[in-house]
């Protein structure tokens, strides 16, 4: 099982990898100065955050949360085939 220092480590590499440290660096920052955030919603919906928060996720996924997400893939790959049957119609 991966130690605490261990998954920061991950955590700091899977940052630089989706090219986020930065970003996060300077809200840190802003947050010491007693900063207001506005305009949150285009970095929360980048594609860079959601590829890292999702590494992340998976990184931490247990056996219960594994089975839970399949079946929430499954039932979504059903309601895509369902609405292209649809579509065509």
């Amino acid at each position: 099982m991966a130690t605490r220092k261990s998954r920061k480590k991950q955590r700091l590499r899977n940052n630089e990898y989706y090219d986020t440290q930065a970003i996060y660096d300077e809200l840190y920052s802003k947050a010491k100065e007693n900063r207001r955030f506005t305009n949150l919603y285009d970095l929360i919906v980048s594609r860079e955050n959601i590829s890292d928060s999702y590494t992340n996720l998976r990184a931490h996924e247990t056996p219960e949360h594994l089975v839970c997400r399949l079946l929430l893939e499954k039932k979504k790959e059903i309601q895509i085939k369902n609405w292209i049957r649809l579509s065509k119609i």
